[in-house]
């Protein structure tokens, strides 16, 4: 068979079984894959090849957050579930505007050329730009199978109380303080905290986790404000929830929450302290409410010269956002220990590898000299970093 007759049979052939043969020869045999496509080029590789990356990256994402993350059955609410959704949904929203800016990227370099001497049309570009990134594929494609050889980790749940979901944070409680110690003033505390529950403990009938963790991370911001002859003077205080107890049944009970005597030296008619029992053991259950009423007990004793001190008890709640999530953290510290070395290899061989094609489609089809080519697949690596990152 001759040479000509062997081309017009690559050419006749169907436009699915020409790609797939492109693609193959993408992987074993570059030039010879971009001297067809100069021949023959076709939209169908950008018609197909980002859509298997999108799929590859959810499949990606699907065995780390629910194959590999093994939460317990009793804390695995629709609550959580959500949240895993929401969250695969984030990643791949990320990743599709990452591989299409990259294409558009790819393409721009590539049609520059052509206002630079070069003779490739709009629809070359588009085909080489849909097989540059095949490396993609196959990295992504090893990655997953990374992931599906480590074991699943088991996974606790994590509540978040207070945290500023939505919008900025707020103040949660207010008090008015004129009728305790007569002044025209008011005590306002905000409180952000998270915990992890624990993976041994188990769930009584109404709901309640029996067990005892401790806050990983918390404050209390507790904000005195006083109105003076000169003004509004406000005082800010913080307290650290880091690695308090917290228990089922066990309050949170902090004394001397604000003394007035550490930060009124001046316009205070009366000193006081203030005592805080808040009941945040109420959010220890599963699953939690979004907003959460939490009951607290604030305490005033106000001393004056000459006066018995008066104690006051004022009992209220306020509300709050309180979520759930897993942890990743044991996950992602076994995948850093033993896949992420890999995986940072893997980036660059991907974007080695995208390059050269790159540089191989330039020379081939615009039929650009060396220097040319390697300034083109410059720019591109530039952008692409700057712009992007290294990714696959």
């Amino acid at each position: 068979m001759s040479v000509e007759q062997e081309g017009l049979e690559k050419k006749e052939a169907p436009a699915s079984t020409r790609f797939l043969r492109q693609m193959l020869l993408i992987i074993i045999n570059p030039r010879e894959a971009f001297i067809q496509v100069k021949d023959s080029p076709s939209f169908i590789p950008m018609l197909i090849i980002p859509p298997i990356l999108v799929a590859l990256t959810f499949t990606q994402y699907y065995v780390f957050y629910r194959m590999k993350m093994n939460i317990p059955a009793a804390f695995y609410t629709e609550q959580i579930d959500s949240f895993i959704n929401s969250l695969i949904q984030l990643r791949l929203m990320q990743y599709i505007v990452i591989v299409l800016f990259s294409i558009l990227l790819m393409l721009l370099i590539f049609w520059s050329g052509r206002f630079l001497g070069g003779y490739g049309d709009f629809k070359q570009g588009v085909s080489i730009t849909g097989y540059a990134h095949l490396p993609n594929f196959l990295g992504l494609v090893i990655i997953i199978l990374l992931f599906l050889f480590i074991p699943a980790v088991q996974t606790s749940v994590l509540t978040l109380v207070g945290y500023p979901i939505r919008g900025q944070p707020k103040d949660n409680i207010v008090i008015g303080l004129r009728d305790y110690i007569g002044e025209d003033s008011n005590l306002t505390m905000r409180m952000m905290s998270y915990y992890s529950v624990p993976l041994n403990a188990t769930i009584s009938s109404g709901g309640a986790i029996i067990g005892a963790t401790s806050i990983v991370e918390g404050e209390i911001n507790i904000t005195y404000a006083v109105t003076t002859s000169t003004g509004i003077n406000k005082t800010v205080k913080k307290i650290w929830l880091n690695g308090t107890s917290l228990n089922y049944n066990t309050p949170l009970t902090i004394r001397k929450i604000f003394d007035s005597g550490e930060y009124c030296v001046k316009n205070c008619v009366k000193s006081f302290t203030v005592d805080l029992t808040l009941f945040l053991n109420n959010t220890y259950v599963s699953p939690v409410q979004e907003n959460m009423s939490i009951p607290y007990i604030l305490v005033f004793n106000v001393y004056e010269a000459g006066v018995k001190t008066r104690t006051y008890e004022v009992s209220s709640s306020f509300y709050t956002e309180v979520a759930q999530c897993p942890d990743p953290k044991p996950l992602v510290n076994l995948i850093n220990e033993k896949i992420s070395p890999i995986v940072q290899v893997l980036i660059i061989a991907v974007s080695i590898w995208q390059f050269l094609l790159l540089a191989v489609a330039l020379r081939i089809i615009h039929e650009f000299q060396w220097v040319k080519v390697i300034l083109f697949v410059g720019a591109y690596a530039a952008a692409k970093y700057l712009l992007l990152g290294f990714t696959i």
